[in-house]
């Protein structure tokens, strides 16, 4: 087994660190995880976890928490992470430091492109209220698809471009007005 292909976070003199900011609920959870030669630990919230586990066909986790084992389902679709286990169903979404903040980004005149496109699709109506990370609008470019989704409950004001209408980066493709608090 090549050195190159050991995922286990060895470093020479120290211990791997890195904090994982997790969205759940309209909340930020942030974890940092410590990578050690027989699992991990991971804080949460001044609480500390001992732990362990293995993923098999890429959906069947089997964890040990804190000497707790349980064994779950776990999907990856779209950017999120749902768990399934005798406890219930959580989706998680990783909130990537390096991904492109364009996806993210709102302004109070509304969302902009993160890259020239082409406009292929529009979800859904100007007025109608969509949930947080519903998608809104699709951009292609060089053979690949891009979703702009909202980045709270609200609602489209207008969209600024139609279905095939090119964009170029960093331009306004529509107006979205978050819910008020009491609305959420």
């Amino acid at each position: 087994l090549s050195p190159w292909s050991i995922r286990d976070g060895w470093r020479m003199n120290g211990t791997l660190r890195r904090t994982l900011r997790l969205a759940h609920s309209d909340q930020i959870h942030e974890v940092l995880v410590e990578y050690r030669g027989d699992g991990f630990a991971a804080t949460v919230s001044d609480q500390r976890f001992a732990l362990r586990g293995s993923l098999t066909n890429n959906s069947a986790l089997t964890a040990t928490i804190n000497g707790l084992t349980t064994h779950s389902t776990l999907i990856r679709a779209h950017g999120d992470l749902t768990i399934f286990n005798g406890y219930g169903s959580y989706t998680y979404t990783l909130i990537d430091p390096l991904a492109s903040s364009a996806a993210q980004t709102t302004t109070d005149a509304g969302m902009l492109a993160p890259m020239p496109g082409l406009v292929i699709n529009l979800f859904v109506k100007p007025g109608e209220r969509v949930e947080r990370g519903a998608p809104l609008l699709t951009l292609e470019a060089m053979k690949m698809e891009y979703t702009i989704k909202a980045p709270s409950a609200g609602s489209v004001q207008a969209f600024f471009f139609a279905p095939g209408d090119q964009v170029s980066d960093g331009v306004q493709l529509l107006s979205f007005e978050p819910a008020a608090q009491e609305d959420r």
